[in-house]
């Protein structure tokens, strides 16, 4: 490549020679090599960082989000926990009608939910028994 043939200002010119001596280049066309190379390394370090930049965007964005999660599930932890205290201070509060003692606080709550499923549980472990004697 000639520089002759590309129109550059003189100090341009100049700031070229001296790099040619002090790089101890062979000649123009190892300079502008010489630039083209470095220009090429710029442009994917500026692709690169565009791409860390996405990710980086993206993972801030997931962390905000996993944020927001963890602050609802504080909010429905301490919700829960002021359910629990209610039900205890309700069933403090209601006598057993098997309790002999008179000691309202010896009262277990046990939901209703899982007296059923309990009862059915039996039940159909009965029926199966049943099913097999007939059989």
């Amino acid at each position: 490549m000639n520089l002759r043939s590309i129109k550059i200002k003189e100090d341009t010119y100049e700031m070229l020679m001296r790099m040619k001596e002090k790089n101890s280049f062979a000649s123009m066309d190892d300079v502008i090599r010489h630039f083209h190379h470095e220009y090429a390394v710029i442009e994917n370090v500026k692709s690169r960082l565009q791409q860390l930049q996405q990710e980086n965007d993206a993972l801030h964005r997931a962390y905000v989000k996993q944020q927001n999660v963890s602050h609802e599930l504080k909010n429905l932890h301490e919700a829960v926990e002021t359910i629990g205290k209610k039900i205890e201070t309700r069933m403090i509060g209601t006598k057993h009608p098997r309790d002999r003692t008179g000691e309202s606080a010896s009262f277990i709550y046990e939901p209703t939910f899982l007296k059923k499923r309990t009862s059915q549980v039996r039940f159909s472990s009965r029926r199966k028994k049943s099913q097999g004697k007939k059989s």
